[in-house]
């Protein structure tokens, strides 16, 4: 697609979703992304991209600003991705509670200890991640989970954690 009308392709849909990952990345990145650095990029896949560290994208040909455009973009999608709960949202089940936490907490590759905190109506008023483990393990102390809560005045809390070895789903089921 010719670059030049690559903005004017996105206004007129109202969003980059039927663009290609390599005309995203070019909307992303700007008219002064190398071609060698696109290329490589888009040759990564979505999957793969969001993996990349800051030291690897400068070493792929991405000019700091750039990597740090792409940066805040991967972290803004994993913000949405992870933003599975509604502020307010009503756990009525575990398995309202266990899908919030599948989707918090897919694709994580450490232990991570999170904690859904509830209302008195069961309300969800704050979702968050209390400690991050290593590749097997995840200690908390009870004390950084209690305070939290009565800090926020919870009259509940959910615990969840991850096995990043497992697949999550089978842990769930």
């Amino acid at each position: 697609m010719n670059r030049i009308k690559l903005k004017e392709v996105a206004e007129l849909y109202g969003s980059a979703e039927q663009l290609s990952l390599e005309d995203t990345l070019y909307l992303l990145l700007g008219q002064s992304v190398k071609a060698e650095a696109l290329q490589a990029l888009t040759q990564l896949g979505a999957t793969d991209l969001m993996e990349l560290s800051f030291e690897e994208m400068l070493a792929l040909g991405l000019t700091k600003a750039q990597a740090y455009k792409l940066k805040g973009a991967i972290s803004l999608t994993r913000k949405f991705q992870k933003g599975a709960f509604i502020p307010n949202m009503v756990i009525r089940s575990p398995e309202d509670a266990a899908n919030v936490a599948i989707q918090y907490l897919q694709g994580m590759k450490q232990e991570h200890f999170v904690a859904m905190f509830l209302d008195t109506k069961n309300q969800v008023k704050h979702f968050e991640t209390i400690f991050i483990g290593s590749l097997n393990a995840s200690i908390v102390h009870p004390r950084e989970l209690y305070a939290r809560a009565v800090k926020m005045s919870c009259a509940g809390i959910l615990v969840f954690h991850n096995h990043p070895s497992q697949s999550l789903l089978n842990i769930v089921s």
